[in-house]
């Protein structure tokens, strides 16, 4: 069973460790800047600008997801979204994709941004209805592909 739930305190230790797990690949594909490498210290003050989600598999944690208002009230960012890695292709992503459009059925547009090195992430969210509008060169060795969805 799938469940998401606001992010405890109690819970921050655990989430920044599964976000370290969840990123490897993308540091190693990418050796720029990667949640992988984010100090707690970081982390924490992090969860106090966004809106930052428990998600749990059988009661037990298993990822995180950072959203947050981006412009408008109507157009928010999905910043974050990460399953430990022995839990992924499970369905817990799109679970909690529709769980967050459903939780925030005023925001009209999400965005959110992958690099582009991260094949999987692409199949993901375009698997979940994102819409790749373009690609932004963050670094000599990092793009990101932005993406797009638009709430029904």
């Amino acid at each position: 069973m799938i469940e998401v739930r606001q992010l405890l305190e109690e819970d921050i230790l655990e989430i920044w460790i599964i976000q370290k797990k969840s990123f490897q690949e993308d540091f190693k594909l990418n050796r720029d800047f990667s949640p992988a490498i984010e100090t707690l210290e970081s982390f924490t003050e992090r969860t106090k600008k966004y809106d930052v989600f428990t998600i749990l598999y059988n009661k037990h944690i298993v990822g995180g997801m950072f959203v947050k208002e981006y412009n408008t009230s109507r157009i928010w960012k999905l910043s974050r979204i990460f399953i430990e890695p022995e839990f992924q292709s499970k369905g817990i992503g799109s679970f909690v994709i529709n769980y967050i459009q459903e939780k925030y059925k005023d925001v009209d547009t999400w965005i959110l941004e992958t690099p582009e090195k991260n094949k999987k992430g692409q199949i993901f969210y375009e698997n979940n209805g994102f819409k790749n509008i373009g690609i932004t060169k963050i670094t000599e060795n990092l793009n990101t592909i932005n993406y797009i969805k638009e709430n029904i």
